[in-house]
């Protein structure tokens, strides 16, 4: 249980940030993260923070989920930062989000995942080890908080994430480590109602196509509603990201036999102005761009959406 549980281990090693942050919880057993043997060590944890202001973690090879929970809350998120499968910006793209999510009343389970990138594993898709924290997050949540609907959101790498567990949720890719995963052994066990991804990186078949990759991305009927948020002028991950990752949504509701029972709620915004790795719009200066608004965007979608998520 992630609101009872003796694996609880150092959330913040930075001077700049600690105290602030609540306790984080180990995703499994020390010596006992899937796969790990089959990769090369990566190196000491490390919590750098940045001259920009930011504080990005190196070097994970103890996953953890930190969770912000609001009392009474009907929505839980569980929250991915970026950094291109190399590092995290664990703050600006996670324990701030948390905090925002919270104002909304929404608990947050902020994903502390796997990087650097692991080697390629026979078996295993790309971002194995990621998908597998993810997964096993999910598992966590769901045996830990009462019924109610639980998405994922994720920023730039984390937007790569959340497409990733959106459209690989099943099977799961690790053994099961306790009664978390016994109680999530369905089949959609680890399926996120909904996921919001923020200019999500990579999700293309390659630089110069616009498709998005369906080798890895296998969006179908099942695949959960989106709420996609990006910048027109973002130079690091292209909009077409976004746009081809609802495309696919759009493409797979069409393809229901029942498309006139089930509403399509999912959600693209491109915003002229933004850049890339925006965040909460922490170091923008004012006037602020109108992609800064996404939180009470993505608070009044979930609104309008949120009993549809179980339908």
């Amino acid at each position: 249980s992630l609101r009872n549980t003796p694996r609880v281990v150092s959330s913040i090693d930075d001077d700049g940030a600690r105290g602030r942050v609540p306790a984080a919880v180990a995703l499994f057993p020390e010596g006992e993260i899937p796969d790990e043997a089959a990769c090369p060590p990566v190196g000491a944890e490390t919590w750098v923070h940045g001259t920009d202001g930011v504080t990005r973690v190196y070097n994970v090879s103890m996953p953890t989920v930190t969770p912000y929970l609001v009392e009474g809350a009907q929505i839980a998120v569980l929250v991915c930062p970026g950094g291109g499968y190399v590092d995290l910006s664990i703050d600006k793209e996670g324990f701030d989000v948390a905090e925002r999510l919270n104002a909304m009343g929404v608990s947050a389970y902020v994903l502390k995942y796997r990087v650097p990138a692991r080697c390629a594993v026979p078996g295993l898709p790309a971002n194995w080890a990621p998908l597998q924290d993810a997964q096993r997050a999910m598992a966590l949540i769901r045996s830990t908080e009462p019924p109610l609907t639980v998405g994922i959101l994720g920023f730039s790498a984390g937007g790569n994430l959340a497409a990733h567990l959106s459209t690989a949720y099943a099977p799961r890719l690790y053994t099961p480590v306790d009664a978390a995963d016994k109680n999530t052994n369905a089949s959609d066990a680890l399926r996120p109602d909904f996921a919001a991804m923020m200019y999500p990186w990579e999700l293309l078949a390659d630089d110069f196509d616009v498709r998005l990759d369906a080798a890895v991305f296998n969006v179908t009927p099942a695949t959960p509603p989106a709420f996609l948020v990006h910048a027109e002028d973002d130079p690091t991950a292209p909009f077409m990201n976004s746009v081809a990752y609802f495309d696919a949504l759009v493409d797979a509701h069409r393809a229901t036999s029942s498309i006139s029972e089930t509403p399509f709620v999912s959600r693209l915004e491109v915003d002229p102005v933004g850049g890339h790795g925006f965040g909460l719009c922490q170091d923008t200066d004012a006037p602020a761009p109108i992609v800064c608004e996404w939180p009470d965007r993505l608070g009044e979608w979930l609104a309008e959406t949120a009993a549809t998520f179980a339908a």
